[in-house]
């Protein structure tokens, strides 16, 4: 009989104590079992790490905390296009109905648009 295991990925902070962890600090990972639970991953400061909690693990290592990085910022800024959007919507000239669509979805989806090619109409008009 196959069992499901929902074993939770590396914690911030301390299952013990609720510190948060520091980069490059080190900690324990451990697996206890729960009869009702099942498997449950705790990670633990080695100030909380003590001889009861690695006799009643099932699986136990020791491992250094890596904080993750900051977000990257967003290429194009948010506010650049809401304010673009802005100007063109407050203007009641609808020629640029295709833009202030494009802007629009952009900021709706959090899309970057890429531009790959233009191209030039016989009446001069780019596409």
């Amino acid at each position: 009989m196959a069992q499901d295991w929902d074993i939770r990925t590396l914690g911030k902070v301390c299952s013990v104590c609720e510190n948060a962890f520091e980069d490059q600090q080190s900690i324990y990972s451990c697996l206890f079992y729960e009869a009702e639970e099942g498997y449950k991953r705790m990670d633990i400061c080695e100030a909380c790490w003590t001889d009861e909690r690695r006799d009643q693990a099932v699986s136990y290592w020791k491992t250094v905390y890596h904080a993750p990085p900051p977000p990257a910022p967003e290429p194009v800024k948010r506010e650049t296009a809401e304010s673009l959007l802005r100007q063109y919507m407050s203007k009641e000239d609808f020629s640029k109905s295709h833009v202030i669509f494009i802007l629009a979805v952009m900021l709706e989806r959090k899309r970057l648009l890429v531009e790959r090619d233009v191209k030039n109409r016989e009446d001069g008009v780019k596409i």
